[in-house]
């Protein structure tokens, strides 16, 4: 039988792909809001599922003291290269997020790019949420992004649907498509993708994969985070922070959904 010889990208060059970069300074100026607006005196923060620590290392860059934690260590290493070329202080652990194992540390924790969503199951998501819980001091600040259920829900979109595209980053192309489809009944969001990839222009392996994203309604969000101590605090429809939802059933603005929120929520003392 013949043997594919065919080099097979890194889970890190992959992200850095599909990773948004081009979003890591807006994403940055929205943590930055709300750490000064808690008033923190040099906060110690979290990121959480950090990836190769983009955002992290721009907190470093902009003068916070940031760890970052992430299931891959592939992922971890890169952040770890990456922080001694810039050469910025910066702590990168490997570390699954329903188990992160710090006691009272941190002053903000935050995790972003819908990651939350790959816990599909109401035991991780709890057992997510106070581990994060566990890992901030008394009145510490959670931030979290997460898919919008009722979006899809106001668009009807619980058939099947394609969507392609190429990206492509430091000589590495990729070509994707992807069927996606969200089940009427429950709230997963389900995605098959076929990916290949080209790096100067030579082909490397092709993946498949399939993966699912949960994705929450404000009021199941409200009740997951009183079971794990938090008070949610606000609720945003997006990640400017412009448009705050007052009413948990708000869904959208100007008739169009929000795809996805982003919550502050606060440590409660228990």
């Amino acid at each position: 039988m013949h043997k594919n010889s065919r080099e097979s990208l890194s889970e890190a060059e992959e992200y850095a792909l599909i990773g948004y970069p081009q979003t890591t300074q807006q994403d940055c100026d929205v943590l930055e809001g709300i750490v000064k607006a808690a008033n923190c005196v040099s906060p110690a923060l979290l990121d959480i599922a950090c990836g190769t620590g983009r955002h992290a290392l721009e907190m470093s860059r902009r003068g916070y003291c940031v760890t970052g934690v992430d299931i891959s260590e592939d992922m971890v290493n890169v952040a770890r290269e990456n922080a001694a070329v810039a050469n910025l202080d910066g702590r990168f652990d490997v570390r699954d997020m329903r188990t992160l194992d710090f006691q009272a540390r941190f002053d903000i924790a935050y995790i972003l790019f819908n990651t939350m969503g790959l816990l599909t199951s109401n035991e991780d998501v709890l057992a997510f949420l106070r581990s994060t819980y566990e890992a901030l001091l008394p009145n510490g600040l959670f931030v979290f992004q997460v898919g919008n259920l009722w979006s899809y829900i106001a668009e009807g979109n619980f058939s099947n649907s394609v969507y392609e595209s190429e990206d492509e980053n430091e000589g590495v192309k990729r070509h994707l498509r992807m069927q996606m489809v969200v089940g009427p009944y429950n709230n997963i969001y389900r995605m098959h993708y076929d990916k290949r990839y080209w790096r100067d222009g030579v082909e490397l392996n092709s993946k498949s994969e399939d993966v699912d994203l949960r994705i929450f309604s404000l009021h199941e969000l409200d009740l997951l985070l009183e079971l794990s101590g938090f008070k949610c605090l606000r609720v945003f429809g997006d990640t400017t922070l412009n448009s705050v939802i007052e009413d948990p059933n708000q869904i959208c603005a100007d008739e169009k959904p929000y795809k996805s929120y982003v919550v502050l929520s606060m440590k409660k003392r228990r």
